[in-house]
């Protein structure tokens, strides 16, 4: 089975995924089918679906990367202003 990469051209966890949590939906569909996964993500929203993520990841179908532009939290305020600032998602990535 090959893994399907998200987040390759779009995160996958644009602010309207709170609400809409398209992405949680596609991540149990994945799960159930034991589907491989890998995200790339700049957003500390992610960590909403660690219960299905770290399920996946032990029996080593999820994989998961965090991008960080910059660590200065003002330049990354004004490069990507929708996206979580990088002491954001350095403080909800350590779960």
């Amino acid at each position: 089975m090959r893994v399907i990469a998200i987040g390759t051209n779009t995160d996958p966890y644009q602010p309207i995924e709170r609400e809409w949590r398209i992405m949680r939906q596609i991540l149990e569909v994945l799960h159930k089918a034991n589907h491989p996964v890998a995200i790339v993500t700049k957003s500390s929203l992610i960590t909403r679906d660690i219960d299905i993520l770290s399920d996946m990841a032990s029996k080593g179908l999820a994989k998961v990367g965090i991008s960080v532009t910059t660590l200065d939290r003002k330049l990354a305020r004004s490069m990507e202003p929708r996206a979580s600032t990088p002491a954001n998602v350095s403080k909800r990535s350590r779960h």
